[in-house]
Formats: structure tokens, sequence, C-alpha cells
């Protein structure tokens, strides 16, 4: 999978990525800006054939994970996920920069009081002000190029930092108050030596058994690269790649809302190719895009089941890595509990701590985490890593120990816990 992602789908992608990024959209005429969005779409769905493939590093990680439970038998079911971390990954480096940025307003009283008193929107203004805020911006500034184009999940619609720096000024504002041992590097030093104290251990207790030691390589060598392969993908296909696409996307919706075929801008974002074609015309589109708006409301209400039809039978599907690696990323749901004061849930890294729960729904509210703070969300994703140096620990809707654990070495000492479950209001 390493080979495979770094020497031919890794290479595959990168130029429609690069393009995207550069390209002058405001150059081009309306009829230009469909035609370029059309091929976009086909660079975008290569993206995904890719990501795809990529999923099989799951069952890769999952085979590995199976083998050293029953090898070793810890007491933690989360251990084996231990000797897959600490690892490089993007999301990591992108975690350590914001960490540094927060390292300078942390040296800085003047700086530290402007973030202290505004919030994000006014704080760029409050920046811009002063030489040590101006200085700071052109860093911060610099970040954004590099880092930036990411949003807290997968949809077009989702505004990127770039467009919203409040995501990120928010993450400076909880770095800033802690100390330098919480460096995201020190943590990441510490989870190689726990990954590597591991397969120590673990390669001591197959030294006699050349058929067993021989399976134990070969199958880390396999799922050796499922962390930095399930964060990299996602920063170029699912975040980088995401983003891109907003960019013609926005600039044709923009004369839209000017000339009335749409109420706002993001309105676009409604829209199918060929009602952007007619609204270009200036037919109005105004009762297409309430109507979708609708359809959207009403099914974000509705909660679906979690199988159709009868849940497989785990012995059957064990001839099927790639289920099972699935069902180790998703979770699988824990038996409810009958104490209704105690939430079941799955454990996704070890520990155990107390603290203060904070529901956090989007990142937009991430300034209500305190160092400590027992953050409760529906879901993470590598653009979630800088709260993870700030919360205690994480309390998610969904995911697995697979799903949660590439995300949390080296940027956190967090706990992590996977649900389902009804998070508290």
């Amino acid at each position: 999978m390493r080979k495979l992602w770094e020497e031919e789908w890794l290479p595959s992608i990168l130029p429609g990525i690069k393009s995207a990024m550069e390209r002058d959209y405001s150059a081009l005429s309306d009829q230009d800006l469909i035609s370029t969005l059309e091929q976009m779409q086909q660079d975008f769905i290569a993206r995904y054939v890719v990501h795809g493939k990529i999923n099989f590093v799951i069952a890769s990680a999952g085979l590995f994970v199976d083998f050293y439970n029953e090898l070793m038998d810890p007491e933690d079911a989360t251990e084996a996920y231990e000797t897959l971390q600490g690892y490089p990954t993007l999301s990591l480096d992108a975690g350590k920069a914001l960490w540094e940025l927060g390292r300078i307003v942390n040296k800085s009283p003047e700086l530290s009081q402007l973030f202290e008193r505004n919030q994000p929107a006014q704080l760029m203004i409050e920046l811009e002000g002063s030489d040590i805020g101006r200085s700071f911006l052109q860093a911060f500034r610099s970040y954004l190029e590099d880092w930036g184009w990411r949003s807290e999940a997968f949809e077009l619609s989702d505004t990127t930092w770039r467009e919203d720096p409040s995501v990120p000024l928010n993450a400076i504002q909880g770095y800033m108050r802690l100390d330098d041992s919480e460096n995201p590097e020190n943590k990441y030093q510490q989870a190689i030596k726990r990954r590597e104290e591991l397969m120590v251990a673990a390669r001591a207790a197959v030294a006699g058994d050349p058929e067993k030691s021989g399976a134990l390589e070969a199958l880390y060598a396999q799922a050796e690269p499922f962390a930095t392969i399930t964060e990299d993908h996602n920063f170029y296909i699912d975040q980088r790649g995401n983003a891109v696409m907003r960019l013609p996307i926005l600039e044709i919706g923009r004369p839209l809302a000017k000339n009335g075929s749409i109420t706002e801008t993001t309105d676009v974002f409604h829209l199918t190719f060929d009602d952007m074609r007619l609204a270009i015309t200036g037919a109005d589109q105004k009762a297409q895009v309430s109507a979708r708006k609708a359809d959207i409301d009403k099914w974000a209400k509705i909660v679906p089941v979690p199988t159709i039809g009868e849940p497989p039978d785990p012995e059957e599907g064990k001839g099927d890595p790639l289920g099972m690696g699935f069902a180790k990323f998703f979770g699988v749901p824990p038996e409810p509990s009958r104490d209704p004061d105690i939430i079941q849930g799955l454990g996704a890294s070890p520990g155990v701590i107390q603290g203060t729960a904070k529901v956090v729904r989007t990142l937009a509210e991430a300034g209500k985490l305190e160092k400590g703070d027992i953050m409760v969300c529906e879901m993470t994703m590598p653009p979630w890593t800088p709260l993870f140096s700030i919360a205690g620990a994480v309390v998610a809707d969904t995911g697995g120990p697979s799903a949660t654990a590439p995300s949390f070495p080296g940027s956190t000492r967090c706990r992590a816990w996977s649900g389902p479950y009804s998070a508290p209001q």
C-alpha cells in the first residue's frame, strides 16, 4: 500500500490539485467556469477512486491487530493500535505548525491579551493595528496557505480555514494557555517509544517460532503505513482536493447571487451543472434551492438504522478482511447500558480520566474548550487534531479504534471513546 500510494496514486492526483490551487478563476468567462468545473469533477472522481483503494489499508491494520491480540492477549484492547502509532503524518505537521504559532502568542504579553480579549473576527482587525500583530498575521497567513485548505468534514459546501480562520485562531487561543511540556513533539516521541517497546515485546514472544515470527513481520510490514496513509490521503483527497472544488463553484455563485438567480452566493452548492447553466442565462433558481434545503433539513432529522436486514455473523465474516477492517474502523455498537446515568461506548485509546464534558458540534464551537475538558462530538477528522492537546479526552458518536487512533499519537494525550450514543445537550 505504501508503494502504491507514494509511487502511483499520490503522483496521479497531485498535478490536478496543484493546477486547481493556482488557477485564476476570476479571469474565466461563465461558460469557461462551467467547463473548468466539469473537468475538475473528473479529477475529483479519479481522486475518490484512489480513496476507495486506500480503504484496503484498514484491512491490513485489522489483520495485524487480530494477530497481535491472539499472540499477546493484552489487557487493553487498544494496545495493538499503539504499535501503529508514532509515524509521521501531515496532520501532525499541521498541528506542530499551529503549535509554533501558539508559542509565539504565549511568549508575547501583547498578543496574549489580544487573543484573550477578542473573538476571531474582531481579533483579525485588532492584530492589523499593531506591528507585532501584523508580523504575527504574516506568519499566520503563511500557515493558512500551507495548511488552510481544509474544513471540518467532507462537504464541498463547508467553508475552509483559508476563508474563515476562526477555527485555527480558536486552536491557537487554546495552545497559548498550555506550557511547553504539552509540545506535540514530546507526545510524538512518547508514541514512538511506546510503539517500539511493544514491538520488542511482540518479537520476543515469537523469537523461538520462525513461522509466527515471519507472520508477525509480514503482517506488520503491511499494517505499518496505516496511520500515515490514513491521515495523508485525507489531507490530499478529502481536504485539499475538496477545497479546490469550492473555488470555481463560488466564482460561479457570486454573479448568480448578484443577478438574483439565487439569494446568496453559497446557494450555488444546491445547484446541478444544468441548473448553473440556466442560472447564468438569468433563470430564477431560488425555488430549486429552497426545495433542496428543505429536503436536507428533513433527512437530517432522520436517524438511520445501523443495518439493513440481518447483521452479518462475525464468525462467517472472518474470511472477509475488508469487512472486518471496516467493522473495526466504524465500530460495533456496544450493548446499551441498563443504567440511565451511564453511556456505553468503545474504548479507542487507553486511559481513564475525569473532567467536565462539553459538547462541540462543529469546529466553530471549539473555543468553549478549556484544558482538560472532555470534548463530546459527532465525529473527528484530521482538522480536529489541534483540539486534542487541549481536551483531556474525546467522546465521539461514531467510529472505532482504527478510525480514532491514527489522529491521536504525537498530537495528544487524549483518551478516545467512541459511541454510538445520544450526546447530552
